[in-house]
């Protein structure tokens, strides 16, 4: 294995990508992990299609994460609501209280952006340090635009044209 930073044992973290692509380390991390050196994380797309036809997963190894978009929680928070303020809003909610006007105009305004910019960690990030609508958009793009190039690996043939339509007018109009 080939690193240009120095790997420290029981320290490191080594992190594999796209691992859908080369199904035969899913067998072989099992002697990697009893060796005892590096910790792994595999991580790929469509891995709950692609790793079915392996034949020998090692039972015990390995923990499964799917990962989701942000939810209006996570991005409340992570744009400046706290968890304390979710909470009172969410016990007020449960006793049919109203809440401050404040608040309720905090949170309205933060769920109106949170509308706008989704739940893609990349794109809150953008919106965090920029608060640029274009910004916003551009990474919202970008993103779309990555999903379609990775969803053509995995179509038959003949219909790669039909998304490349769909996204065309989609987004052109």
């Amino acid at each position: 294995m080939y690193s240009d930073t120095e790997l420290t044992e029981k320290e490191s973290v080594i992190f594999l990508d796209e691992i859908q692509l080369y199904p035969d380390i899913i067998t072989k991390i099992k002697f990697l992990v009893d060796e005892g050196k590096y910790r792994y994380i595999l991580s790929g797309s469509n891995l709950g299609v692609e790793l079915k036809g392996i034949h020998s997963i090692p039972i015990g190894y390995i923990e499964s994460w799917q990962m989701f978009p942000m939810n209006f929680a996570e991005f409340a928070i992570a744009s400046g609501i706290t968890p304390g303020i979710l909470s009172h809003l969410s016990e007020c909610f449960e006793k049919r209280q109203p809440i401050d006007s404040i608040i309720h105009d905090r949170l309205l305004r933060t769920f109106y952006y949170y509308l706008i910019v989704g739940g893609m960690p990349a794109v809150i990030n953008t919106y965090n340090e920029t608060h640029s609508i274009l910004r916003i958009d551009q990474e919202q793009k970008n993103i779309i635009n990555q999903y379609k190039a990775d969803f053509t690996k995995y179509e038959l043939e003949n219909r790669r044209l039909k998304i490349r339509m769909w996204s065309w007018k989609r987004y052109s109009a």
